[in-house]
């Protein structure tokens, strides 16, 4: 946010909060972990409203306004965004490339970012454990290589692939050999794109 930007939207929020606008619209502020401030709407409707509420209380005569670039926030939408039960930043939801893994960790009734999660071994325990010896399950994203084997498991076999590319490994099939010598097997995406996914495995406990 610049100075301007920063005067603008104290403005606003200060008008928001004594005429009890948030009874008209439905809208979550939060900041990411760099700092950036979001606005999460539930629909166009919603961003409507706030852009009329921006354009009175700023003083603009044009019809149209940008509440992103007068306020210094990002205007985003609930089906793609939503904020940490733990600690209340922002949270990506939704896919933003090929590429994308999710961040966050979706628990019993909660939700929490990908810095909360790294933090607390409870859910940590609780993410492997909907993983351990599944393979149509896998870590895809909340923690890095290191941190498995820190776990003390271990890395084995090659790089698997799935996709376009005519080549198919079956997680299936190699769940069902490595568990003959293995008491745990953990599957890791360790690769996103657009026409296939490769994927590594981890082992702990030797039968």
């Amino acid at each position: 946010m610049t100075t301007e930007t920063v005067r603008n939207f104290d403005k606003v929020m200060d008008y928001i909060n004594e005429n009890q606008i948030w009874d008209d619209i439905y809208m979550n502020i939060a900041d990411d972990h760099e700092g950036d401030t979001y606005i999460i709407c539930e629909s166009w409707d919603d961003v409507n409203k706030l852009a009329d509420v921006v354009r009175d209380v700023l003083g603009i005569e044009e019809e149209k306004v940008w509440v992103d670039e007068l306020l210094g926030v990002e205007v985003v939408f609930s089906d793609e965004y939503t904020t940490c039960s733990d600690c209340y930043h922002v949270i990506r939801t939704s896919p933003d490339s090929y590429h994308w893994q999710p961040d966050f960790y979706v628990g019993d009734g909660f939700i929490v970012c990908g810095e909360c999660f790294r933090d607390n071994e409870d859910y940590q325990e609780d993410y492997l454990e909907d993983k351990i010896n599944n393979p149509k399950d896998a870590v895809n994203g909340l923690l890095t290589e290191e941190q498995i084997e820190a776990l003390g498991f271990e890395r084995i076999g090659r790089e698997f692939e799935d996709g376009w590319y005519h080549v198919n490994d079956d997680p299936q099939e190699i769940y069902e050999k490595l568990s003959e010598s293995y008491n745990e097997v953990l599957f890791y995406i360790n690769n996103v794109e657009q026409f296939r996914i490769n994927f590594i495995v981890f082992v702990r406990g030797e039968i």
